[in-house]
C-alpha cells in the first residue's frame, strides 16, 4: 500500500485531500492508497468571518469545523515537527508522545504564520489573528475588556492591507456600540495609502473603506513602520511612541522551514518552489 500525506488542516490541506480522495477514489477502495492528514488543531478555521468575531457579532466557535467528522480515519492530530526526506518519514508530535509517520508521497500544506521573525516585541507583547489558537485568546481578552469599565485605552492594529483594515474597522465598531470606558483605535500602515493591492484597478473601493475608518474615529499613521512593541507602547520607524494597551498585528506573513525540509528550493519569501503541478523543483 502507498500512503499519501498532508501536512497541514488549514484551506490548502483540505482542498487537496478533497482532490485526491475523489481522483483516487478506487485506488483507496481497493487498499492501494491510504490518504492521511495531519494538522495540529482539530479543527479548521473560516477567515471569512474575522471581522464578525472581532465585532462582537458572532462567537468565535461559529469559525470552527472540526476535521475528524469530515476526514474519519484518515484524519491525524499532531503537529509535523521534522521530516526526512531520504528516508520518507515525519516525525508528528501528539499528546501521546512523538511517532514516526512514513509516507510515500508529501504533500506540504503549512500554511504561513505571523511575522514574529520581523516585528520585534510580537511574540512577547503583540496579539494576532491568523494563528486559530492566537484568535480564540485574543477573541477572550476582549470580552473580558467588554466586562470591564476603565480608563481610556488605546489599540494599536499594525497592517494597511485587507486584514489590517478589517480589524482595525471591527474593533472601531466593538468598542462604538456603548462599550464601557473609551477606546482609541490606531492603524499603523507601511504604506502611504491603505489597501494597495486594491489601487489602482480598485482605488474607489480603498478610498471609501479609508473613509468609513475615519467616519469610525480610527488614528491612521500611514507611510509608518512599526519598529518594536513594548508591553504597553509601540514604537514606530521615525521615532515615535504611541501608548498601547493592546496590540494587534495583522501585517503579513513568514513561512516557516520544517527541520528537515532546509534542502527544498524557496523563493524570496520563504516559499517552497513548485512546477505548475505542484511537484517540488
Amino acid at each position: 500500500m502507498r500512503r499519501v500525506v498532508i501536512v497541514g488542516g488549514g484551506y490548502a490541506g483540505l482542498h487537496s485531500f478533497s482532490a485526491l480522495r475523489s481522483r483516487l477514489r478506487a485506488s483507496i477502495a481497493r487498499g492501494d492508497v491510504e490518504l492521511v492528514l495531519v494538522s495540529r488543531d482539530g479543527h479548521h478555521t473560516y477567515h471569512g468571518w474575522t471581522g464578525e468575531v472581532l465585532a462582537g457579532d458572532l462567537p468565535v466557535d461559529s469559525t470552527l469545523t472540526a476535521l475528524e467528522p469530515i476526514l474519519g480515519h484518515s484524519f491525524v492530530l499532531g503537529e509535523v515537527v521534522s521530516a526526512d526526506l531520504p528516508g520518507r518519514t515525519l516525525t508528528v508530535q501528539s499528546e501521546a508522545g512523538d511517532h514516526e509517520l512514513a509516507f510515500d508521497h508529501l504533500v506540504i500544506a503549512a500554511g504561513s504564520v505571523d511575522p514574529f521573525d520581523r516585528i520585534p516585541g510580537l511574540a512577547e507583547h503583540g496579539w494576532c489573528v491568523k494563528n486559530t489558537r492566537d484568535m480564540q485568546k485574543l477573541v477572550g481578552h476582549l470580552d473580558v475588556w467588554d466586562a470591564a469599565t476603565t480608563a481610556t485605552r488605546n489599540v494599536i492594529v499594525v497592517g494597511g492591507g485587507l486584514a489590517g483594515v478589517e480589524t482595525a474597522s471591527a474593533l472601531a465598531a466593538r468598542f462604538g456600540q456603548n462599550r464601557p470606558g473609551k477606546v482609541n483605535i490606531h492603524l499603523v500602515s507601511s504604506s502611504e495609502k491603505l489597501l494597495p493591492t486594491l489601487r489602482p484597478d480598485f482605488n474607489h473601493i480603498a478610498e471609501t473603506a479609508t473613509r468609513t475608518l475615519v467616519v469610525q474615529g480610527v488614528q491612521l499613521h500611514q507611510g509608518k513602520r512599526v519598529a518594536r512593541i513594548g508591553k504597553d507602547h509601540v514604537e514606530l520607524d521615525d521615532g515615535t511612541t504611541v501608548a498601547s494597551d493592546l496590540s494587534v498585528v495583522a501585517a503579513g506573513v513568514s513561512f516557516r522551514v520544517l527541520p528537515g525540509t532546509e534542502s527544498l528550493p524557496r523563493n524570496g519569501a520563504g516559499q517552497i518552489v513548485a512546477d505548475d503541478d505542484l511537484r517540488v523543483r
